[in-house]
């Protein structure tokens, strides 16, 4: 698998083997209503719990949306790419891009979203009914096992916030480390933990990070489909309170001034605990 990510090129004696059978890291934030996850720890696949993502250095994200209805369990419609209805989504909503789509916008006086919202047994709010989520791949330094930590809800400013931080001083992603911690806010809905970073050091050299990014552009998104296929109820446990905004992935647009209620527990699905994540 080394080889595979830091040459960024396809292994002949591997020829026959798709993008599932490569396995890559997955890390979660626990919230209070996650009942899989620690509350207020970044948590991997590996089983490791930490308050910290220490020296990480970004190299790549992706983004997705998914929505969900209150009448069926999975995804009701989805986008691997947060653009475009996802070709094997089990529903499509809207046929086009997503920022079109009535589960997407804000607002209550849409009548396309209010008739979607019956027909999901959703109620309506403010907030699109479409989960955004960003995708965001890193590794440890010095490593070359990339992780995929996804950012959804609350998490999006943040998210917003670091790539900023690295446009904003002529950067890739790659070419720089962080350190992603978590501060605990309370509010009258109830409590949750938002991600925030410190530092953007530049490094020295980042070439190892650079064919590593290489790699996962060419194979990150066909894996990240096939892992939320199988993930769409662990992704909907990361329900958070917070602003969410819709982004083009290119522009940090300031978010809405709107606030969504804190999620409650009948809105949490339930879960196998031998349930294995798909990575």
């Amino acid at each position: 698998m080394s080889n595979l990510v830091t040459t960024g090129k396809p292994l002949s004696s591997m020829a026959n083997l798709s993008t599932t059978d490569f396995t890559f890291e997955r890390c979660v934030i626990g919230q209070p209503m996650t009942k899989r996850y620690e509350p207020g720890k970044f948590c991997l696949t590996t089983g490791e719990n930490t308050e910290t993502l220490e020296n990480i250095v970004p190299l790549y994200v992706t983004k997705s949306r998914v929505l969900f209805s209150q009448k069926e369990q999975g995804a009701y419609c989805k986008s691997d790419n947060g653009c475009e209805p996802s070709p094997g989504a089990k529903n499509i909503v809207y046929q086009g891009p997503c920022e079109y789509c009535p589960a997407s916008k804000w607002g209550e006086d849409d009548p396309e979203k209010q008739q979607l919202c019956l027909k999901l047994g959703k109620p309506l709010g403010n907030a699109p009914l479409c989960k955004e989520t960003y995708n965001l791949w890193f590794v440890f330094e010095n490593s070359s096992q990339p992780v995929c930590l996804s950012l959804m809800g609350s998490q999006v400013s943040a998210a917003k916030s670091l790539f900023s931080a690295f446009a904003m001083r002529g950067l890739e992603l790659f070419q720089a480390k962080v350190t992603l911690k978590l501060k605990k806010i309370e509010q009258k809905q109830g409590i949750y933990y938002q991600m925030y970073f410190e530092g953007v050091e530049k490094l020295d050299d980042c070439t190892l990070y650079e064919n590593i990014f290489t790699a996962l552009t060419r194979k990150a998104e066909s894996m990240l489909a096939d892992a939320n296929e199988k993930s769409d109820q662990e992704l909907r446990s990361e329900k958070t309170v917070g602003k969410k905004s819709p982004l083009d992935g290119t522009k940090w647009a300031s978010s809405p001034k709107i606030d969504d209620p804190m999620p409650t527990d009948k809105d949490a699905p339930e879960f196998d605990s031998n349930e294995e994540i798909p990575f």
